[in-house]
């Protein structure tokens, strides 16, 4: 389900138009680590972001998770769901990342057009439920 809505926003003494599509929401819970794995992840991805687009979101999540955001070069070099996972400090250098959050809203802005992944990351013991909405702004 898809649809733009129209936001004035107050730029000087007048008005400008945003237009926001509405991209996706979820809700999902994703299990803590478990004692032979770093943590536990679940990604989504996209395939037409393009150079210059504005990603708006928001994420809310019952425990502290991490957050990701990355471009298909920055998903090879992670590893992430190739049993080469970079489950250490080089894991947190690519793309946006959000580490240890339950509530937070995020603007990034597309650097390569194509595929983005969003990878959600659960280093905690507990069962995290995440909520996540995203937007283009343009």
């Amino acid at each position: 389900m898809a649809f733009s809505m129209l936001l004035f926003l107050p730029h000087a003494n007048s008005q400008s138009t945003t237009i926001t599509s509405y991209l996706d929401s979820e809700n999902f819970s994703l299990k803590g680590q478990h004692s032979n794995f770093c943590g536990t992840y679940y990604y989504y991805y996209y395939d037409s972001f393009y150079v210059g687009e504005k990603i708006h979101g928001s994420i809310t999540s019952s425990s502290p998770i991490s957050f990701f955001i990355m471009s298909t070069p920055d998903w090879a070099k992670s590893g992430v769901g190739t049993g080469d996972d970079k489950c250490n400090t080089t894991l947190f250098s690519y793309g946006l990342v959000l580490p240890s959050v339950t509530s937070h809203s995020f603007d990034y802005t597309v650097t390569t057009s194509g595929r983005y992944y969003l990878l959600f990351f659960n280093t905690g013991t507990t069962t995290a439920s995440i909520s996540y909405t995203l937007f283009s702004v343009s």
